[in-house]
């Protein structure tokens, strides 16, 4: 029996303590790291020498929005223009959009979203209930749950006869410029100011990739 209660602790010790030991790592390195997401940022493009107190990071300054297309022969291809520049969430927000779809395209539609922070590095936002760095089996059935097909679909898109819910017919579709309000509420804690990157990458139902657009911007 008392050989029997040593072994127990033994491997108590030598399995249990070590993921218990790491498990509360791992938290405090995701709670530090929130912190820092958190963290209200200045906007690299208004640093003056007395703001750099630290190396300044090899990547480029995020001086302006910028959107480009990082899969040029994919089927979707969209320039996207963003005002003010930089942007103050939440307010009043300017968007003009051009898409061209050489393709339908049907249900199911993955999309892999990347998020990224600049605190000094470019740190990446995990997903947190849904938001942030996330991968989205199926955008389609996320936007009937957003837009429920019985009704019609929200102000702008409405207004040009846009659509809001798969299948996207192959063609050309054009958002012209377009006022935005964007409230407070449903806003991420680490949607703070700063300069941020994104990289969104999308995939139809055989893995074939249909769109993949990047863009940095700044929030002041």
């Amino acid at each position: 029996m008392q050989q029997h209660t040593k072994l127990t602790v033994v491997i108590f010790m030598t399995l249990v303590v070590p993921c218990i030991l790491g498990y509360n790592q791992e938290k405090e390195n995701f709670i530090a790291l929130m912190k820092l997401l958190n963290t209200p940022q200045k906007p690299e493009r208004y640093f003056s020498p007395v703001d750099v107190k630290f190396p300044v990071s090899e990547q480029p300054t995020v001086t302006e929005f910028n959107w480009k297309s990082c899969g040029p022969s994919d089927p979707i291809s969209a320039d996207v223009v963003i005002l003010p520049d930089p942007l103050v969430i939440p307010g009043n927000i300017s968007v003009e959009a051009n898409a061209t779809l050489k393709v339908d395209v049907v249900a199911p539609v993955k999309v892999s979203l990347t998020i990224k922070k600049k605190v000094l590095v470019w740190l990446p936002i995990p997903c947190i209930d849904g938001v942030g760095s996330c991968v989205y089996d199926d955008v389609c059935e996320m936007l009937d749950t957003m837009f429920p097909p019985s009704q019609p679909c929200p102000a702008p898109l409405a207004t040009y006869n846009l659509p809001c819910h798969c299948p996207f017919k192959a063609g050309t579709y054009t958002l012209p410029k377009s006022d935005v309000v964007v409230e407070d509420t449903g806003i991420p804690s680490w949607l703070s100011s700063g300069d941020y990157e994104i990289k969104v990458v999308a995939q139809d139902s055989k893995g074939s990739e249909l769109a993949c657009f990047s863009a940095t911007l700044s929030l002041k």
